[in-house]
């Protein structure tokens, strides 16, 4: 299975990471699974989420994920 994502805008990180969970064997998921409440800001340097760019495109993110609910 291929899932495309992006870890700048966190597009479908909740469905990689259940690919890779699903991927994974019985006997080794405990380790993965314990990563379950990560954020995918957890792995971009704060200097990068300190950019104009990035802070506008999360903001821009939450605007359009607000009008699809």
């Amino acid at each position: 299975m291929v899932v495309g994502y992006s870890s700048r805008r966190g597009y479908r990180l909740q469905q990689l990471f259940k690919a890779l969970l699903d991927a994974c064997p019985e006997d080794r998921r405990w380790i993965y699974a314990g990563l379950k409440n990560f954020s995918h800001l957890d792995f971009i340097p704060a200097e990068t989420q300190n950019k104009p760019v990035f802070r506008a495109t999360r903001r821009l993110a939450k605007i359009l994920n607000a009008t699809k609910h």
